[in-house]
């Protein structure tokens, strides 16, 4: 199976079958900045890397190969709790926030519904690489989320980056010494998916 890029069109067919088989027509009609070749084509591109398949005069999602995609959905709320488990360490280690540092930390409720916008309800492709900066905690929080994906956090507080290294999978989460006052670090230059940052500095 090749390796295919997912564009907003692949997303647009994608969720229009979560709902319901649907026929060529049906797909025209909810993707509709499509024309019929250009649809044409994608269905044709999707059968082949076993996105969807067709029965008869119907598309469906096809789930006889596991994708990055379905399994970032499908894990959703075990990674979830995954996030909370870590977190709840984390939060049980560090020195509250203080308003002077310009810190402060989201309420459960509010970092679980950033993480749905950035995540679950982004139309675009799941990012490969995401940086955090001045959101350390956050940070932590989302690497749970996204298992298949490097993390870089940057942060001014070593004691913070610390105490977050004990509970993030240090393989492929990155905790770099970073002040924002200074140049970003060469390496991470135009490196990163999607950038997450906190200010104000």
């Amino acid at each position: 199976m090749t390796q295919t890029k997912k564009t907003l069109a692949h997303y647009a067919v994608m969720r229009s079958l979560e709902r319901s088989p649907q026929t060529f027509k049906q797909l025209l009609e909810s993707c509709h900045s499509l024309f019929p070749d250009q649809l044409a084509s994608l269905l044709g591109e999707m059968e082949t890397n076993h996105f969807v398949w067709r029965d008869g005069e119907e598309y469906e999602l096809d789930s006889s190969i596991p994708n990055r995609w379905r399994r970032f959905y499908a894990d959703w709320n075990e990674n979830l709790d995954r996030a909370y488990t870590s977190l709840s360490a984390i939060m049980g280690r560090i020195h509250l926030p203080h308003c002077l540092d310009y810190e402060w930390w989201f309420t459960h409720s509010g970092r679980e519904k950033v993480a749905e916008l950035l995540l679950h309800n982004n139309p675009l492709p799941t990012p490969e690489s995401v940086v955090f900066l001045g959101s350390p905690l956050f940070g932590a929080f989302v690497s749970a989320l996204l298992p298949e994906s490097k993390i870089y956090i940057l942060d001014k507080s070593d004691a913070t980056l610390e105490t977050i290294k004990k509970d993030v999978d240090s393989e492929r989460v990155h905790l770099i010494h970073y002040d924002a006052e200074e140049s970003l670090p060469q390496e991470l230059v135009g490196s990163a998916d999607m950038v997450f940052f906190d200010p104000p500095w």
